[in-house]
């Protein structure tokens, strides 16, 4: 009875009723529930709160990366073409020569797309063995491997097209600083036009048909069309001309005269 670890049942009985009216387990469990309740809001509001601190971070992040930077294709110094253009007869052919050269500066490693793929290729001259010059299904492509001065010559064929007694041809040219197009023709007394070119003159070169020099502007096709020169009868003056011709045939008592008129 002394022992003060003896406690009478009906006193713990009593104690439990009053701390506890709806029974020992039932209290045990709620306090258990309440206990988790809190642990878990706890945790949530810690994994909420390392999120806000996180996004800040890798937003961060993200803003220093800098965007890659492709290098730029190279603004030709000097574009000069020749073209020469077929004889305009039934049997010539329907295509044209061009003769193309190039000067340009590259200040990094570059490729560009430096004809386009309708045209025929017939010699290359690079100049120099850091460049090389390949055929793509987008046209052909000249790789520059490294940074330098540059020129870089092209001879090719183009198709010619003709209607109802018009000539026309379209090629393209590079952005450049300064150009010269050259069209020779075998044929002479032509009308020639190019709505592209800021300046043109056609010079007919006697035997070697007609020469036209043309230069352009900041354009990436450019265009040719030729053909007979129209007569402006406003322009002539107005000239009568009359030939007669008497031919005499003399016979023993008879003389027969022959007139041929033209006019």
């Amino acid at each position: 009875m002394d022992d003060p670890l003896f406690v009478p049942d009906n006193w713990a009985m009593e104690t439990h009723s009053e701390t506890d009216p709806t029974g020992g387990e039932s209290g045990f469990s709620t306090g258990r529930a309440i206990l988790l309740i809190l642990a878990a809001s706890m945790c949530a509001a810690l994994v909420f709160a390392k999120a806000e601190q996180a996004t800040p971070a890798r937003k961060a992040t993200v803003a220093r990366v800098k965007p890659t930077v492709l290098p730029k294709v190279p603004v030709m110094d000097v574009v000069k073409l020749t073209i020469d253009g077929p004889d305009m007869s039934k049997d010539g052919e329907k295509s044209a020569k061009v003769t193309a050269e190039f000067a340009f500066s590259a200040t990094d490693p570059v490729s560009f797309v430096i004809l386009k793929s309708s045209a025929v290729v017939t010699d290359v001259d690079l100049g120099s063995n850091r460049l090389r010059f390949t055929s793509r299904p987008q046209g052909y492509v000249l790789n520059v491997l490294r940074a330098g001065d540059y020129k870089v010559s092209l001879t090719y064929l183009l198709p010619v097209t003709e209607k109802a007694g018009k000539w026309s041809i379209e090629l393209g040219i590079l952005p450049n600083l300064k150009n010269e197009v050259v069209l020779r023709l075998p044929d002479k007394e032509l009308d020639v036009l190019s709505n592209e070119a800021v300046y043109l003159t056609s010079k007919e070169k006697g035997d070697k048909g007609t020469e036209v020099s043309a230069v352009f502007g900041p354009v990436q096709k450019v265009g040719f069309t030729w053909q007979p020169r129209v007569r402006k009868t406003k322009l002539e003056k107005v000239v009568f001309f009359c030939e007669v011709n008497t031919f005499a045939l003399f016979k023993p008592g008879v003389v027969e005269l022959t007139n041929l008129v033209r006019f």
